[in-house]
């Protein structure tokens, strides 16, 4: 017999061998058993693992596979097989116990010698010796108490893994609502800056109307001296006291408009013109705009439908996406010439859709996917934190019920689409 047909036969029997010792089905035994002499002996890789017969073999293989709980694969990656006699062969090498666990695989090195005598056609197993590598000797000796070991290795990985995974996500969250709060903090900037502009009206109403009055109540008082007619004077201070209140009341609205804006709890849906809200919005936005880059002029064209119905929603929420995308787009006309921006309300069915388009650079097509992603801007960096867009997005499908879409605008820029269902 050649070495390399000698090598494969032996290659088999010593596969059926360990086929017997790993593997669940039954047959793999009795495949062996007819292949193994009667006073067969072996050593395990247990220190009480040994076998003086092929029954005690038997025996001892369906013992282990009681406490077999997983799936074992074979490799035999090493292989030295030599003749002693004509009728004696002697094979070495080193096998690999592949074990599937759970969540993982585990390979481990088993080194082995048998000695086999050719009998009647047929290879019989004088003796067989197994053995793990040292650093697996103090656990027991067998492979099942390695395994065991190596189990609760695992376990114990997957718990402070479990641990650490833990501490990050509160870290993970810790860090998300401060850059939630950043955001927050971004558009009341913008907001402020506006309102900062706006409050300025009403407030100087109120100074000039009080200026006035004051001027009218000496006269009055001079008239009343005198025995005059001062019922025109009543009626002047009558008027200015109202215009005061209602410029007042105007002023109170703003601030507390900025307040709802500026607060971190989650608002109650209630009864809200859109069309009113775009329009406070859109000054907001302009004036914020101005604010921040004093000169710049943008045309606004509004083609608001006034039959648009009230509908339910947070009047602070859905503002802070109307400054959002307003903002998003006084910046990306910044540098066009003649900036326009055209923003329409329209019920179509049961929903109330807002468009805002411009005649900007618009979106390349290849980033639009990504608009509303976290974290996501074309903005250079330092320049926003890419959550505004996220945050607004969040807002109308999530706080609404609705949607939010990006398009191409008929004016040439980008065009904000969104639906709130009424």
């Amino acid at each position: 017999m050649s070495a390399s047909s000698l090598e494969e036969e032996i290659r088999h029997v010593i596969k059926s061998h360990l086929e017997a010792g790993a593997e669940r089905e039954p047959e793999t035994i009795d495949n062996f058993m007819a292949i193994i002499s009667d006073n067969y002996t072996g050593i395990g890789t247990g220190p009480e693992e040994f076998f003086r017969s092929k029954l005690q073999f038997r025996e001892n293989t369906l013992r282990e596979r009681e406490v077999m709980i997983y799936e074992v694969e074979l490799e035999m990656p090493v292989l030295y097989v030599r003749s002693i006699q004509p009728d004696l062969v002697l094979a070495e090498g080193e096998i690999m116990i592949v074990v599937n666990m759970e969540e993982t695989t585990q390979k481990f090195g088993v080194r082995y010698s048998m000695l086999l005598e050719q009998q009647d056609n047929l290879w019989l197993i004088n003796h067989s010796h197994f053995s793990l590598p040292d650093y697996r000797v103090d656990v027991g000796g067998t492979i099942m108490d390695a395994l065991k070991v190596r189990n609760a290795e695992l376990e114990k990985q997957v718990e402070e893994r479990t641990a650490a995974l833990n501490q990050s996500l509160e870290s993970l969250k810790a860090a998300q609502a401060q850059l939630i709060h950043q955001e927050k903090m971004a558009s009341l900037g913008a907001l402020t800056a506006g309102i900062a502009h706006e409050i300025k009206n009403p407030l100087n109403f109120i100074t000039n109307f009080a200026k006035l009055s004051v001027d009218l109540a000496q006269d009055l008082e001079n008239d009343l001296a005198t025995g005059a007619d001062v019922s025109d004077l009543l009626q002047d201070l009558k008027h200015n006291a109202a215009a005061i209140n209602n410029h007042g009341e105007r002023a109170d609205a703003i601030v507390k408009n900025m307040m709802r804006h500026a607060s971190g709890k989650k608002g109650e849906l209630v009864d809200t013109d859109v069309n009113a809200l775009l329009g406070e919005y859109i000054t907001l936005a302009l004036n914020g705009k101005k604010a921040r880059n004093p000169g710049f002029q943008c045309r606004i064209d509004r083609h608001f439908d006034e039959s648009t119905p009230v509908i339910k929603a947070i009047p602070s929420e859905l503002g802070r996406v109307f400054l959002n995308v307003l903002s998003n787009a006084f910046d990306a006309l910044q540098d066009t010439n003649e900036p326009l921006i055209r923003i329409e309300s329209k019920q179509i069915d049961q929903v109330v859709r807002i468009e805002f388009s411009d005649n900007g650079m618009g979106i390349d097509p290849a980033i639009k996917d990504k608009i509303f992603d976290p974290f996501f801007t074309t903005k250079p960096a330092g320049s926003g934190t890419g959550l505004g867009l996220s945050l607004s997005y969040d807002i109308i499908t999530q706080g609404h019920g609705g949607t939010m879409t990006i398009g191409t605008s008929e004016l040439g820029g980008a065009a904000f689409v969104v639906e709130l269902p009424v």
